[in-house]
């Protein structure tokens, strides 16, 4: 027992040290900080400070999504986005294609080779071409199992704007994000442009874009902020960006994934090939979704 506590005891102490360090940091002088550690073997409290003040988690909550996910659905649980399809009309040559999200967050994701939106497209695009399908006429997406708000209360309109405050739905694509590279001037307070997007926004996502950014000194970073629009306003951005950038990125969150994943995929799949001629999210009564009037082609994207 004495050879724990010895060990525990500089432990404690090295704990208390660097935090009492990090407090000290000029950027905390206003802020309150909390740390609780706990011995993973004993339970034992190694240190305590603040544990009991209620804070704002920020991206530290992340840690307790994953653990819960991979607590209820294990570490072998892989989403699924399935896509079904009917003649639409009986008639027609064309068809509906339905699809059936399962709230991936992954779906389109940057950051591995399989799910990369050109890998998505490629491997839906050839489940397309083998089962025939010449023409879409119409794209459904089912939303029914999914909360109509995808913005938990209380979020701040500064915040929901941009890609770390994108909203959660049941088609999320790219991780709802998508960025705006921005030109500055060359001098300190010069007009900032929107010099494109990334990738294009498609089917309307916003009404118009009023970039009220300015230039700043070099090495400022980036201290720009997007607003979601509000009625028929225009899409908002404000704050600075260094001088003497031609295209400088900053990220958004989109306000439709599913509108703009099925333009991309119109577009991937070539001109005459498909129309995107009507993009419904099941609030047509008449297209609730009945599995024996539709084939599945593919369940594994």
């Amino acid at each position: 027992m004495m050879g724990i506590g010895s060990m525990a005891q500089p432990l404690a102490q090295k704990l208390q040290k660097a935090f009492q360090q990090f407090e000290a940091d000029s950027q905390l002088r206003y802020a309150i900080s909390s740390l609780y550690v706990v011995d993973a073997k004993t339970g034992k409290v190694l240190f305590d400070k603040n544990s009991r003040v209620g804070l704002a988690p920020a991206s530290t909550q992340k840690i307790i999504t994953s653990v819960t996910a991979f607590e209820l659905l294990g570490s072998d649980f892989r989403y699924k986005t399935q896509f079904w399809f009917r003649n639409f009309p009986a008639d027609s040559d064309g068809v509906l294609l339905y699809i059936k999200p399962s709230g991936d967050p992954s779906f389109g994701s940057w950051r591995w080779n399989t799910t990369k939106e050109a890998a998505v497209y490629q491997r839906l695009t050839n489940a397309i071409k083998a089962a025939g399908i010449k023409k879409i006429n119409s794209f459904f997406v089912e939303t029914e199992p999914w909360k109509k708000e995808s913005l938990p209360g209380g979020w701040t309109w500064q915040d929901i704007g941009n890609y770390y405050g994108a909203g959660s739905q049941g088609l999320n694509w790219r991780e709802n994000q998508y960025d705006y590279l921005l030109q500055s001037g060359k001098k300190i307070g010069d007009n900032v442009k929107v010099a494109a997007s990334r990738p294009p926004i498609l089917y309307h996502q916003f009404n118009d874009i009023e970039c009220l950014v300015s230039s700043a000194p070099k090495g400022t970073g980036d201290n720009a902020y997007i607003f979601l629009p509000i009625g028929n306003t225009p899409q908002l951005i404000t704050g600075t960006i260094p001088v003497d950038e031609s295209g400088f990125s900053i990220s958004g969150a989109l306000v439709n994934p599913a509108a703009q994943f099925i333009g991309a995929l119109n577009d991937s799949l070539g001109k005459g090939a498909s129309i995107m001629s009507d993009i419904s999210f099941n609030s047509d009564t008449d297209r609730k979704f009945d599995q024996s009037v539709y084939r599945l082609f593919h369940t594994e994207i």
